[in-house]
């Protein structure tokens, strides 16, 4: 079964478990400069809201919007992610032409999000009834 990810807005509370990160220091932010990569694992209903460090899964049943949903579909969002042939890299997501509201997310295959002043890249690597992980990997845009 393929889950659905949208585009929202929102911010997500702290301290939820399920990221394993490694973060790059930040002081000037070219574009292009890599700022976090991390695997997260994110059950049904939850959701991810891109940024500049670890995003931690948040439940979005209570009407909290976010940019990555694990099986949701919103028709209210922006044309902001592309689809793409492998793992993600800032050249292959800037690249990308074809912007969409929503993707399938398909096991192995990968996609690129732009926005919040960020290009996220996003590779399905594991899916299941309980959850889905991605690998993550922000850059500055």
């Amino acid at each position: 079964m393929a889950a659905l990810v949208a585009v929202h807005l929102g911010v997500p509370p702290p301290g939820l478990p399920g990221a394993a990160a490694t973060a790059v220091a930040r002081t000037a932010l070219p574009a292009g400069r890599p700022l976090v990569r991390y695997v997260v694992s994110v059950p049904p209903y939850y959701g991810l809201v891109f940024a500049a460090t670890v995003s931690r899964p948040f439940d979005t049943r209570a009407g909290r919007a976010a940019d990555l949903l694990n099986r949701l579909y919103d028709y209210e969002t922006r044309d902001a992610f592309v689809h793409v042939p492998r793992e993600p890299t800032y050249p292959l997501c800037r690249s990308g032409h074809e912007f969409t509201r929503v993707v399938v997310a398909e096991l192995h295959k990968s996609f690129c999000y732009l926005g919040h002043g960020l290009l996220v890249g996003i590779t399905v690597t594991a899916m299941g009834a309980a959850q889905h992980t991605f690998l993550i990997t922000v850059w500055q845009a």
